[in-house]
């Protein structure tokens, strides 16, 4: 979609920063331990980071002013990432955050997060009893007209949702029919979206 810059929010360990190409300028934001943590095992690995900048934030306190500062550039295209995140806010506190982000985004830039929908299963319910033992209560489930909302107020345009379906049949087909001994299978209960601003 012709992204000149790619925003990962809380970023951890994820390696995709490692594999755009180098023109494209990529903002990592996580907390200061994991930013720290992350730096020093991409520099033992020699893992080139030129593009990246790693922003350590807090993300009950603005972040995003933290991210302002830096070099991001609100007026080019950006791809954002927040996977892994909407399971862990309020549905407002989300909601919020997609929308200030889209605030500082042009149009044409993308959105992408996933999402626990309200189809829960038996193994939703064990990934929230093993979120909580781990001190990270998975707080929100999002239905249609959540997700609608969302994407009203923040200015956007659902372009792409998938359910846990979908991704087996767009992503793992191919190879779970060539491994049908080790398959992967999306969990049942998660959707994928990606919002355009308008």
């Amino acid at each position: 979609m012709g992204g000149k810059q790619y925003l990962v929010l809380a970023s951890g360990y994820d390696a995709a920063a490692y594999k755009v190409n180098n023109k494209i300028k990529v903002f990592e934001l996580d907390k200061e331990e994991i930013i720290k943590d992350k730096q020093k095992r991409l520099k033992d690995n020699n893992i080139n980071t030129n593009n990246v900048t790693f922003i350590e934030v807090d993300f009950n306190n603005n972040w995003i002013d933290k991210l302002l500062t830096s070099n991001f550039d609100k007026d080019k295209k950006t791809h954002v990432s927040l996977l892994g995140i909407s399971y862990y806010l309020d549905k407002e506190v989300f909601k919020n955050t997609i929308k200030i982000i889209s605030n500082i985004i042009p149009s044409g830039s993308t959105i992408v997060f996933d999402y626990p929908n309200d189809n829960e299963t038996e193994k939703e319910e064990v990934n929230k009893s093993l979120a909580k033992e781990a001190n990270e209560e998975m707080k929100s489930t999002y239905t249609k007209k959540d997700i609608l909302d969302i994407s009203e107020v923040s200015n956007t345009l659902i372009y792409e949702h998938l359910n846990y379906q979908d991704i087996n049949n767009i992503y793992f087909y191919d190879y779970n029919t060539i491994n049908p001994n080790n398959k992967i299978i999306a969990p049942k209960g998660v959707s994928y979206i990606m919002l355009v601003k308008k």
